[in-house]
């Protein structure tokens, strides 16, 4: 039997399952949650992504342009 990562935990319909967006941070702060580190990108202008992490519950704003995504267990994104 596969366990559950915890990035696949967290997901939610939407967003990029165990996937970080590395570089291009026009931001970073707390979020308790990927939802809310969504809707703080979808507050901003200048955001136009964003990568949660799980370990730490720390949301990356990114700009544009978006960098390329890459398969980790370490986060969850999504873009705007």
């Amino acid at each position: 039997m596969l366990s559950q990562k915890p990035c696949d935990s967290w997901c939610a319909p939407g967003m990029a399952c165990c996937t970080d967006l590395y570089l291009g941070d026009v931001d970073n702060q707390y979020a308790y949650s990927p939802t809310n580190c969504r809707n703080i990108c979808n507050s901003r202008s200048d955001c136009f992504g964003w990568t949660w992490v799980v370990a730490d519950s720390w949301c990356w704003l990114k700009g544009y342009p978006l960098p390329d995504p890459s398969r980790s267990d370490c986060c969850i994104s999504g873009l705007k």
